[in-house]
C-alpha cells in the first residue's frame, strides 16, 4: 500500500460522512485494517501505552517493527508493527493520542516514500511543523516531519481542510472537530498544508 491509497480511504470516508451530515472524523482504528490488507509484509500493527520512549525521536510516541518467529521462511506477512504512545505525557488527552497514534502509523510508509532531496523542499515543510533543531536534515528528521504532515493530510483531508481555512472558528473549534491537538491547526491553515499535500498526495 502506497501513502496516496490511505490518503483516497480517508478522503472517502469524511466525504461519505460529511454527505450524511455526521462528523467528518476519521478514526485511527479504521486505518489499521486496510493497510494490514494491502501491506504485503505486514502480519498486523498494535498500539501500547508505554512509560518511556527513545531519547532521540518523538518523547510522544515510537513506532517498531518485529519479525514473527516464522520469517525466515516467510516472504510475506512475516512482520509485526508496534505503535507506542507516551502515557505518562498525553495521559487522557484523546486529541494528543490520536495524533501521535496516527503519525506512528504513518511511518509504515517510510520506505514507500519518496524522500525531500532538496534543502529547499525540505524547509517548506519543516517551517510549521518543527520536532527540533536542523542543521542538515536527515533521513530521520525528515521521515519525523513527514508523518507529522501524513498524519494531518488523513486526519483532515483537503476536502475537509478546504472548509475550515474559510470556518471563522477558533483554533479550539477546529481541533475540537477533527479531534487534533490546537497546536496543529495552523499547520493546517497555513500554505505549508498546500506543500504537503501536493507532494506527498500528487
Amino acid at each position: 500500500m502506497e501513502f496516496t491509497d490511505l490518503y483516497s480511504i480517508a478522503e472517502s470516508l469524511v466525504q461519505s460522512r460529511s454527505a450524511a451530515s455526521q462528523r467528518p472524523l476519521i478514526m485511527v482504528s479504521e486505518l489499521v485494517s486496510p493497510i494490514v490488507k494491502n501491506t504485503s509484509w505486514l502480519r498486523c500493527v498494535n498500539f501500547y501505552p508505554i512509560s518511556d520512549c527513545e531519547d532521540d525521536g518523538d518523547p510522544l510516541g515510537m513506532f517498531k517493527c518485529y519479525a514473527g518467529q516464522d520469517a525466515m521462511y516467510e516472504t510475506e506477512n512475516a512482520w509485526m508493527a508496534a505503535v507506542y504512545q507516551n502515557s505518562e505525557i498525553i495521559g487522557n488527552n484523546l486529541c494528543w493520542q490520536r495524533f501521535v497514534r496516527c503519525k506512528e502509523l504513518m511511518h509504515i510508509f517510510d520506505e514507500n516514500v519518496a524522500y525531500v532531496d532538496s534543502t529547499e523542499a525540505y524547509t517548506d515543510l519543516l517551517e510549521e511543523i518543527v520536532t527540533k533543531p536542523v542543521g542538515v536534515p536527515t533521513k530521520k528528521i525528515i521521515s519525523e516531519n513527514l508523518a507529522q504532515w501524513m498524519a494531518l493530510l488523513i486526519l483532515c483531508p483537503k476536502s475537509e481542510r478546504d472548509k475550515t481555512i474559510s470556518d471563522p472558528a477558533d483554533d479550539y473549534g477546529i481541533a475540537l472537530r477533527y479531534r487534533i491537538p490546537t497546536f496543529y491547526v495552523d499547520a493546517i491553515r497555513s500554505e505549508h498544508y498546500e506543500t504537503a499535500h501536493k507532494m506527498l498526495v500528487k
